[in-house]
């Protein structure tokens, strides 16, 4: 067993080395670090220049490659482009956070989705089954950010109407989240609508796994058999068809769990847990304004003679056709004034 285990980590090694080169070549040939200062008139081109030898952007891809390697192993994931920022504590701040919401929405979904499988393949083609069924279907279509949404309006509706605060919307704790018991409930209220979000979608796909893999198991012979020893219904299903229902859905949801962190990215950036506020649909906003929301955060480079803004950028046409709307844009606040 020992071996078998050594060995499959030992073919883990070249999957991740050629996994991490193809998303690394992905997003090198189709994203630019620097595209939103190179848009900026403000940025002379040697500034960009010395930033791209700086951080080797003017090297192959494949050089590159060997650089983000050598600042992984070395030097902790390296630093920012532009504030030289180190990237690990950012990583090692949030990744508590986000192990959290992962293990809570994998360990609902799976007591959830096992139930439900379970119980509508022995009541096939109940009530309950025909429910089931087209829950699930709907849990399939519905996209993760606009299930958060509609959390988020219920709640908040809940709470500005009634005044009942029963899930926050806003954080991962209170400000003065208390001691011992007190703390777990705080963070239990802060966490049930982001594991809601991750978990539902997932629930019904599982469960319909679960349901299949049940029907194959409790028509199999060795389940006839069982009932034919006169063993209950209950012993039958629990100790004989389901232990080996159970093996498909168990080795599935191993596969899957990496993908729950795919979607705490979805949920953890629109419902920001990492960061510390719950905002269901931001990411959607975010397409908009991310010009103005990233060009803010960023510092100068050398040779730009001021911060990249929102605003410095819609005036900068204005400018250089003669700056007529920032010369008019006193008079009209003077007159409001007076």
């Amino acid at each position: 067993m020992l071996t078998y285990i050594v060995r499959r980590l030992l073919y883990a090694i070249p999957v991740l080395a050629v996994s991490s080169f193809l998303i690394f070549v992905f997003v090198s040939t189709t994203t630019d670090p620097l595209e939103a200062i190179k848009m900026n008139p403000r940025a002379s081109r040697h500034s960009i220049q010395l930033v791209e030898h700086a951080h080797h952007l003017d090297k192959p891809v494949v050089e590159r490659y060997g650089y983000w390697v050598r600042d992984v192993f070395t030097r902790q994931f390296g630093t920012t482009i532009l504030t030289q920022r180190q990237i690990f504590p950012d990583i090692r701040r949030v990744l508590g956070n986000t192990i959290q919401l992962v293990i809570a929405a994998e360990l609902l979904t799976l007591l959830l989705a096992i139930g439900i499988g379970v119980y509508s393949a022995i009541r096939q083609y109940s009530v309950f089954d025909y429910a089931a069924t087209t829950l699930s279907f709907l849990g399939l279509a519905i996209p993760t950010f606009w299930l958060g949404l509609i959390f988020q309006i219920i709640f908040v509706n809940v709470f500005v109407n009634w005044h009942v605060r029963i899930f926050y919307v806003a954080g991962l704790s209170s400000i003065n989240p208390g001691h011992g018991l007190h703390f777990y409930m705080d963070r239990a209220q802060h966490l049930v609508l982001p594991v809601l979000t991750l978990a539902i979608i997932s629930i019904a796909g599982y469960s319909r796994f679960m349901r299949a893999s049940m029907l194959e198991v409790i028509n199999a012979d060795y389940v006839r058999t069982a009932r034919a020893k006169g063993l209950i219904e209950r012993r039958v299903v629990l100790k004989h068809a389901f232990r080996n229902a159970l093996i498909p859905p168990m080795t599935l949801a191993a596969i899957d769990f990496g993908t729950f962190f795919g979607g705490a990215v979805i949920t953890g950036d629109s419902a920001s847990i990492a960061r510390g506020a719950y905002r269901v649909g931001f990411a959607a906003m975010q397409a908009v304004l991310v010009g103005c929301v990233s060009a803010r955060g960023r510092r100068r480079v050398r040779g730009a003679p001021r911060p990249w803004a929102c605003p410095s950028s819609s005036a900068s046409p204005s400018r250089r056709r003669g700056g007529s709307s920032a010369r008019r844009a006193p008079p009209r606040a003077a007159g409001r004034q007076r």
